[in-house]
């Protein structure tokens, strides 16, 4: 008996089988017999149940001309007898009173199952851990960036925005120690660096916090220094204006000069005090130097 495989539903079956005389010659039989296809049936009294009909079942006797060797073909999708061929059941197929060189036949052929549970198209098509479980495009012609040398990639162009936050976890971010190439940019599309002209292109001037245009911001912290030696210088008396966008200095809406210590002062900055791109405050005391500190703002 051949074991054909497993197969899927309304699929088909073909398999070629061999008659032969007492000497094992080939031959053809003198009465073909009847071909039956039965089901395993878990029932005890009928552990075997044989269709009814033989629709949707084709034979050929010296299949290509060759004599004593026959072809059988079974289409699954036939359901003349309603429900016979289904998933998760086992298949024989035999041919009964056959005559062969004079001597009645009766012989089971083949055998085989459609998606028998824990085979192989079972698992595939299972909806908990087969197919449907693989990440895969919902267009089926799109296809894994790969490069030219086989490494799967990401091409940042087929990359949507999320449409929410989204915390990324387990990645470690390498520290960078030197840059090869600049980078060019414009000063206004990067966020929390203000930019000065170098002699090779753009290099960062100052580091700003988080200053938001035309919101208010709390004591801003500057240093003053002494006009002689150049230290800082405490106890001072300090009046500060700003310019805006490279407009004219002003007082606006700046608090009055707080001191902290060892030359630190702060000042509060009113939201129009920060009504633009690029602040400059100016901080001024007697027998000080002039301080000037520019404030780049975000949107």
């Amino acid at each position: 008996m051949i074991w054909l495989g497993e197969y899927p539903v309304n699929g088909k079956v073909f398999f070629l089988w061999n008659t032969n005389d007492q000497t094992g010659a080939s031959i053809t039989r003198s009465t073909d017999g009847t071909c039956k296809i039965y089901k395993g049936n878990l029932t005890a009294a009928t552990w075997i149940v044989e269709r009814t009909s033989l629709s949707g079942v084709t034979q050929t006797e010296d299949f290509d001309g060759a004599t004593g060797m026959h072809a059988v073909a079974i289409d699954l999708s036939d359901n003349t007898d309603a429900g016979f061929y289904a998933a998760g059941n086992e298949y024989q197929v035999a041919m009964a009173g056959m005559v062969i060189d004079t001597k009645t036949v009766n012989a089971v052929l083949a055998h085989f199952s459609i998606e028998r549970s824990g085979g192989i198209l079972a698992l595939l098509k299972d909806g908990t851990s087969g197919l449907a479980q693989l990440v895969r495009s919902t267009t089926p012609a799109n296809t894994l960036d790969v490069s030219a040398t086989g490494e799967a990639g990401l091409d940042f162009n087929n990359v949507k925005d999320a449409t929410g936050a989204h915390t990324l976890t387990n990645i470690t971010v390498p520290v960078t120690t030197s840059v090869t190439n600049r980078v060019s940019a414009n000063a206004d599309q990067i966020d929390g660096v203000a930019w000065t002209a170098h002699t090779a292109g753009y290099a960062p001037a100052d580091v700003r916090s988080n200053v938001k245009k035309n919101t208010a911001l709390a004591k801003f912290a500057f240093l003053m220094t002494d006009s002689t030696n150049h230290n800082p210088s405490a106890g001072l008396a300090v009046t500060v204006t700003r310019s805006i966008d490279g407009g004219a200095f002003a007082a606006g809406t700046l608090s009055a000069v707080t001191a902290v210590s060892n030359g630190i002062y702060t000042v509060d900055f009113g939201a129009g005090d920060l009504n633009g791109n690029v602040i400059v405050l100016r901080a001024t005391a007697a027998a000080s130097d002039d301080t000037f500190e520019r404030l780049v703002t975000f949107p």
